[in-house]
């Protein structure tokens, strides 16, 4: 190895020990707080942990109901556009007929039809 080598190795592991270090002041500033919180750091970490799980399972069920009023609420609009598209074209056939003006057909206008289009 090179001297170069050398230093970014010492480089990194002058970086990690820091890391390491301030992870430990960290728990020990974490076990200080459970500490005056509440009264020490085991009993006051396992509540703690209890009640972050409580709330994580409460969070879980709130966005499975919210995901499934949002399917809901998808097929509500899927049903709507699909009535609406049905309304549209309805509409757009009374206004072609409208549009024609009165006709009066016959039944022998409709037989006529009929066997011209069998044949």
């Amino acid at each position: 190895m090179t001297l170069t080598n050398l230093a970014v190795l010492d480089q990194i592991r002058d970086s990690l020990t820091k890391t390491l270090e301030s992870v430990q002041l960290q728990e020990e500033q974490l076990a200080q707080i459970l500490i005056q919180t509440t009264g020490g750091p085991s009993v006051g970490l396992q509540h703690l942990l209890d009640r972050l799980g409580d709330r994580l399972a409460d969070s879980q069920q709130r966005v499975q109901l919210a995901l499934s009023r949002a399917e809901q609420v998808e097929q509500m609009l899927a049903d709507t556009e699909t009535q609406y598209r049905r309304t549209r074209d309805q509409l757009h056939r009374l206004t072609h007929v409208l549009a024609q003006g009165p006709q009066v057909i016959s039944p022998h206008d409709e037989l006529e039809d009929d066997s011209t289009a069998n044949g």
